[in-house]
C-alpha cells in the first residue's frame, strides 16, 4: 500500500473513532457531563458548555479526518483533544479518581484506568504519525471540485458517516446495558 493509502486508511481509522466518540457522548449528553464532573478539574459554571463542546469538536475532527476536506487541521485538532485528555484524565488518577467513567469510545461503562491512558497515547501516536502527510487524501486528491455534485456527495458522505456512528454508539450502549443486566 502506498503512502497516500496508509494517510487514508489512518485518516479513516482515527476519524472514525472520534466519531464514535462523539456520537456516544450526544446520545448521552447528561451521563457525559457527569463522567466531566467526575474528573473533578472543571469549575461547575463552565461544566455544561464544555460538556457540550466536547463531542462536537471530536465531530468536526472526525468530520474532517474522513472527508479530507481539512484533514490538517482535524490532525491537529485531535492531537489537541486527546492530549488534554491524557493530561485530565492523569490527573484525574494522580488524585484517586480511577473509578470513573471516562465515556472514552463509547457509552458509559469504562472506568479510568492505565489502559484508558495507553489508548490514548496510541490514538496520539496514530495523529502525530499523520501529522505530516495528512492531506485532502480522500475528495480532493480523487477529483472533488465544488460543484454541485460534488459537494452533493460530500455532504450525503458525511451525513452517512455520522448516522454510522450513531448506529454503532447506540449498538455499544445496549451491548453494555445488556452485560451489566
Amino acid at each position: 500500500m502506498e503512502a497516500n493509502g496508509v494517510t487514508l486508511l489512518l485518516q479513516l481509522l482515527v476519524g472514525g473513532l472520534f466519531l464514535l466518540a462523539a456520537a456516544a457522548k450526544l446520545l448521552h449528553l447528561a451521563e457525559f457531563k457527569a463522567a466531566v464532573r467526575g474528573f473533578g478539574l472543571v469549575p461547575a459554571t463552565v461544566l455544561q458548555p464544555v460538556s457540550t463542546a466536547i463531542p462536537l469538536l471530536e465531530l468536526l475532527c472526525g468530520t474532517l479526518l474522513i472527508t479530507g476536506l481539512a484533514a490538517v487541521w482535524g490532525v491537529w485538532l485531535g492531537i489537541g483533544l486527546v492530549i488534554a485528555f491524557i493530561a485530565a484524565s492523569t490527573i484525574a488518577l494522580a488524585q484517586g479518581r480511577g473509578g470513573i467513567d471516562c465515556y472514552c469510545l463509547g457509552a458509559g461503562g469504562q472506568s479510568l484506568g492505565k489502559a484508558t491512558l495507553i489508548k490514548q497515547v496510541a490514538i496520539l501516536a496514530l495523529l502525530v504519525f499523520l501529522a505530516p502527510t495528512a492531506g485532502s487524501t480522500w475528495f480532493l486528491d480523487s477529483g472533488f471540485t465544488a460543484d454541485v455534485s460534488g459537494v452533493a456527495g460530500t455532504a450525503v458522505f458525511v451525513a452517512g458517516a455520522w448516522a454510522v456512528a450513531f448506529v454503532a454508539a447506540e449498538l455499544l450502549r445496549l451491548r453494555t446495558l445488556s452485560q451489566s443486566r
